[in-house]
């Protein structure tokens, strides 16, 4: 049966989107939103990078993984949420998993 069928995989879905911001101010604060999301991944695309590179591959090869890597962080935190919402992670366990996707 497909979770996101059920009533309470709708639930969980309703949950995650009712924790963030209304339309309305996140329409109204565009413009910072975009700015920092770009930071956010070229700082993180940039460390990746640099990691890949100390790994000995080249730097065309360092950027393409740190761009491709970048946003898959935020991801994994919506993907925690829905899972402890539908009960399938336990909260500990959801907890954990979030402080290794922090790093």
């Amino acid at each position: 049966e497909n979770p996101w069928t059920t009533h309470q995989g709708q639930q969980g879905l309703r949950a995650v989107a009712a924790s963030l911001a209304s339309g309305g101010f996140l329409f109204a604060h565009l413009h910072v939103l975009a700015l920092g999301a770009l930071s956010l991944t070229l700082v993180k695309s940039s460390l990746i990078a640099v990691v890949v590179r100390w790994f000995g591959f080249p730097w065309r090869t360092a950027w393409a993984v740190g761009g491709q890597l970048a946003h898959v962080g935020e991801f994994a935190f919506i993907l925690l949420s829905i899972a402890t919402q539908l009960q399938i992670l336990s909260p500990q366990a959801a907890g954990s998993s979030r402080g290794v996707s922090s790093l």
